[in-house]
């Protein structure tokens, strides 16, 4: 039998306007009903005019591809996790192995092979392997010092990619895959995967306000066009906020990385939320407006200027050339433990049966519970809070206000010497005041309460760091529940003080019901947290 099957042929298009030509670029019939596509790869590079426009041109990405134009499959992506069990590893390695075996032989053969992410149209199935193919090859040829086993191990990366990604982006009618918007910095082996979902005919947006970290690869960098903008952001992107639009929830724990598809889904509303600087204290920041249920002016948020009696006496690397740089040690002398907790919290024995956890035992889990230093442009500590360990691959939740204005975040775990700096900041949403960074650290995090409504008078306990006293322990009840400007709050009687923010409110059995957040200024003991059905809602698919 003739093999008839023919892959795509794609088109890279020319863009004027970044942002207005990928929003208005749609898939016309004619090529639908051919094997040609016109498509976008465009690297955009720097801002117009502020960093606050790049957010906006952000976020105006996500508004009119999730709420107006709902039919287009759109996947903005931050990062490319790869995290595999030996298992699927071995299962990459195998159909890479396989794959080595018959790519040279005829086409029928190699379209027969077995591979992930198996599409129903054979125009794209064969696409994907010869799009697979290209790429392989061109990490060959053009990646410094490549050989069979760093080839092998892109190969693996790439595959799991595939995998969890690909099928996110098929729609239902034949041949059509979505768009693609990529922010912040990248590495060489995730912008090859950008030029793969590109020849399958994606159209795919590489945004960094900064610079273009891929600039000495010039023969690889050909595959899509730059467009610079005229300004060079002066701080990494603080990357606009995706989480109002969940369609599906992805845990990084069960698929390779988390990549979130989206609908509309009504957002909180963002006219009444006011955040004003304090003109006492930079960091202060006053809760403004009157809403029923609400206190007033009276409330402070916790995070002031850092005196610097209180900071940590640590020196700071000096600023990197680079965009962005991984979370590093400040102290390289000796490796941090995997993990440091000592204590099973909520589930004794493995029975599903909870456990009241003592003082003692609760007071150990500030090991998860970290003290984060803000750092401005030039590596000055300017502010401080807390943050809790939500994720093991390092993820730690926090307060907004406690990273707003910030370049540079250095964070402190306990009972280790070295700290980890980091500039990167996954996501936020001013309105819920919460805001997650990462460190290249393995970490043991706390567990989420889901359970039951909380009661008024029930025991809680508070662990961050007040004026940068690290890791401060207090108990109290919460003493009732307020709706501060249309947001459900935990009121609490656990002692606290700035630079407390950011830090974790836990139940009896070590479960996190609340990021600690705000206090009033003219009460004793009269404290806010962030309630844990906010936290799920922002953070779900990294818990």
């Amino acid at each position: 039998m003739i093999f008839t099957t023919k892959p795509l042929k794609v088109v890279r298009l020319t863009c004027e306007n970044p942002i207005e030509d990928f929003i208005k670029h749609e898939l016309t019939k004619e090529e639908a009903g051919s094997l040609t596509r016109n498509a976008f790869f465009i690297r955009a590079i720097g801002v117009e005019k502020t960093d606050e426009i790049f957010s906006q041109q952000v976020k105006r990405l996500d508004d009119y591809f999730l709420l107006k134009a709902k039919d287009t499959v759109y996947l903005r992506l931050e990062e490319l996790k790869y995290s595999l069990s030996p298992q699927e590893t071995e299962g990459y390695i195998q159909a890479y192995e396989e794959w080595l075996k018959i790519k040279d032989a005829k086409p029928e053969e190699q379209f027969r092979l077995p591979f992930p992410a198996e599409l129903t149209s054979d125009t794209l199935e064969w696409t994907k392997k010869c799009a697979f193919k290209e790429v392989l090859h061109m990490y060959e040829r053009y990646m410094p010092h490549a050989n069979a086993s760093t080839t092998k191990n892109f190969a693996v990366k790439l595959l799991s990619w595939i995998a969890a990604y690909l099928p996110l982006l098929v729609t239902k009618e034949r041949g059509q895959l979505g768009k693609v918007v990529y922010v912040g910095p990248i590495k060489r082996q995730e912008y090859l995967f950008l030029y793969f979902l590109f020849l399958m005919g994606c159209d795919v947006l590489y945004m960094n306000p900064q610079e273009d970290c891929l600039a000495a690869y010039e023969e690889v960098l050909r595959t899509s066009q730059v467009y610079r903008y005229p300004i060079k952001a002066q701080v990494p992107a603080t990357l606009v906020p995706f989480e109002t639009y969940k369609k599906q929830i992805v845990k990084p724990s069960e698929v390779v990385t988390a990549p979130i598809q989206s609908i509309s889904i009504q957002r909180p509303p963002q006219q009444n939320t006011t955040i004003k600087e304090s003109g006492a204290r930079r960091g202060s920041i006053n809760l403004g407006g009157s809403h029923k249920g609400s206190v007033g002016n009276g409330i402070q948020r916790q995070t002031p200027r850092v005196p610097s009696s209180a900071m940590p006496s640590r020196s700071v690397p000096p600023k990197s050339n680079h965009s962005a740089e991984p979370s590093r040690p400040i102290v390289p002398n000796h490796q941090a433990p995997l993990v440091s907790s000592t204590v099973t919290t909520s589930i004794g024995n493995n029975t599903g049966i909870l456990r009241e956890l003592s003082y003692e035992e609760l007071a150990q889990l500030s090991t998860s519970i970290v003290m984060i230093t803000v750092l401005d442009g030039q590596r000055r500590a300017f502010k401080g809070g807390s943050g809790v360990v939500i994720h093991e691959e390092g993820y730690i939740l926090t307060n907004f206000h406690v990273v707003r204005d910030g370049c540079h975040f250095e964070v402190q775990f306990e009972n280790e010497e070295q700290s980890y700096v980091t500039s990167r900041i996954v996501k936020y949403h001013p309105n819920y005041d919460l805001a997650l960074i990462k460190v290249e650290k393995r970490c043991k995090p706390l567990p989420l309460y889901r359970g039951e409504h909380l009661v008024r008078g029930q025991k809680v306990v508070a662990i961050g760091s007040p004026l940068g006293l690290f890791n401060t322990v207090s108990d109290g009840i919460i003493s009732a529940f307020r709706e501060i400007q249309d947001m459900s709050m935990i009121q609490f009687t656990a002692p606290i003080s700035n630079g407390s923010s950011g830090g974790a409110l836990l139940d009896m059995y070590g479960r996190l019901i609340g990021i600690i957040t705000a206090g009033f200024d003219a009460g004793q003991n009269l404290n806010l947290a962030v309630k844990s059905e906010q936290i799920e809602y922002f953070a779900n698919n990294f818990l």
